[in-house]
């Protein structure tokens, strides 16, 4: 599961940042030397879409987190980055203080190996105990910049997201680091 943090999603059972390279399109779990909370390749911002669903959008690049039935997760295309693609919805259920966050296209879980890979379940270890499915929780809330999340129900809903930014701090973003990534 992940922890949702001040615009970082974090594996709970690796303690490291969803990363991606917008260059490639690449998504996966970023090493120990380049973690960082600062880091804007590992960024992340949900949208609300109304529906009980979210278009998580890495920040750095304004692409959204896409997957297929392939069970690849990857950021979209330019030219399929959009509100209307059902293949970028997501959801964001809570277990047991950690996150499972749902592709509603196909219904399974955003998933890791340790060889920092991501990816959807596969359907036979697509299940709430799953450890590598399970991000954490870190007392953070949603808000339009950064992802954080309220803990308040197994899934997020539009009115708690509603009740919950009240409650945000502002943070400021350092500028990118180009160098970081080919």
């Amino acid at each position: 599961m992940y922890i949702l943090s001040s615009g970082n999603i974090v594996h709970d059972k690796v303690g490291v940042n969803l990363d991606a390279n917008p260059r490639t399109y690449e998504v996966y779990l970023s090493s120990v030397s380049n973690n960082s909370q600062g880091n804007p390749y590992q960024r992340w911002t949900a949208r609300d879409m109304g529906d009980d669903t979210y278009r998580i959008i890495h920040t750095f690049s304004n692409l959204a987190l896409d997957a297929n039935y392939d069970r690849k997760v990857y950021l979209s295309s330019l030219e399929n980055n959009g509100e209307n693609n059902p293949y970028q919805r997501w959801r964001f259920v809570l277990i047991s203080g950690t996150y499972r966050i749902i592709h509603k296209q196909t219904g399974l879980a955003l998933d890791a190996n340790a060889d920092c890979k991501v990816y959807l379940s596969a359907p036979e270890h697509n299940n709430a105990n799953n450890p590598y499915q399970q991000r954490g929780h870190r007392a953070s809330l949603l808000r339009s910049n950064a992802i954080t999340i309220a803990k308040t129900s197994s899934i997020l809903t539009s009115d708690k997201l509603r009740e919950a930014r009240s409650d945000i701090r502002v943070e400021n973003d350092r500028l990118p680091d180009q160098s970081m990534y080919p």
